[in-house]
């Protein structure tokens, strides 16, 4: 009898192993057909968009103020609508872009010097709503061997966002921290917050809150899961906390060293 429930017990638990290689094939064959439909959508719309706003951007400068104002607004709106497509295009190539961690992509990067650039980047929006940066840097340089462009669109990305979704006049603290198992970074706002039930989907492809749309209607709504990949990539970890209305804090952990990928 006992042989019996023991075997019945091997055969369920080999059951549900082979049930649960069976979804994890079917989840990485989904993820791989998604990337895939990213690519071609990337390849297929970055053309025509790019023509187009090079069209009516041509059309507005050569009109020399000559067109009615209706027409000149109408066109105006176009180009911004038309910059919000080539940001969408942009922020696709990078979330489905591959081999970024092979070996021949991966230098020794100052992520000190690198920070303090990326911020400076965002100077002058975060100076239209005055706001203030705080950084919080070692004396000593942090280095690490990773890809470059990987490391500064995490950055880049979630120091944009700590600028567009802050407070007018509030404070974005960027804190950058050598450890004993790598390196840690640190960007927090005083702005909108996101609240509990956001917070599980923030990571999402194309997902904005109610709140970050009111807020403003810049954004693709890719920032944050382009952060996640690239993040996952680099085999480190992304947390969050937030409260709405008081602000949000990402913290990032990476290791010293990508291991490269023959992908």
């Amino acid at each position: 009898f006992c042989a019996y429930i023991g075997a019945s017990i091997m055969k369920h638990n080999r059951s549900i192993k082979d049930e649960l290689l069976e979804r994890q094939v079917e989840l990485m064959k989904a993820d791989k057909d998604k990337m895939d439909f990213f690519r071609f959508v990337t390849h297929e719309i970055k053309s025509p968009v790019n023509t187009a706003q090079s069209a009516v951007e041509t059309a507005l400068e050569l009109s020399g103020g000559s067109m009615s104002p209706t027409v000149e607004d109408m066109l105006s709106r176009a180009v911004r609508r038309l910059e919000q497509a080539t940001g969408i295009v942009k922020d696709l190539a990078d979330l489905t872009r591959g081999g970024l961690m092979k070996e021949e992509n991966l230098q020794v990067v100052d992520l000190s010097r690198l920070v303090k650039r990326l911020v400076a980047n965002q100077s002058d929006v975060a100076d239209r709503s005055g706001q203030v940066f705080e950084l919080n840097l070692p004396d000593a340089p942090v280095v690490m061997t990773t890809n470059l462009s990987v490391v500064d669109k995490i950055i880049t990305n979630l120091v944009g966002n700590a600028v567009r979704y802050n407070k007018d006049g509030g404070l974005v603290k960027v804190s950058l921290e050598d450890t004993i198992s790598g390196i840690r970074l640190a960007v927090s706002d005083q702005g909108i917050g996101i609240s509990s039930e956001d917070q599980t989907r923030v990571f999402e492809e194309f997902f904005r809150s109610a709140a970050a749309q009111k807020k403003t209607t810049l954004g693709t709504g890719l920032g944050l899961a382009i952060v996640r990949k690239f993040v996952d990539d680099l085999k480190g970890t992304i947390g969050l906390e937030s409260q709405v209305g008081i602000g949000t804090t990402f913290t990032v952990e990476l290791p010293r060293k990508t291991k490269n990928s023959k992908r």
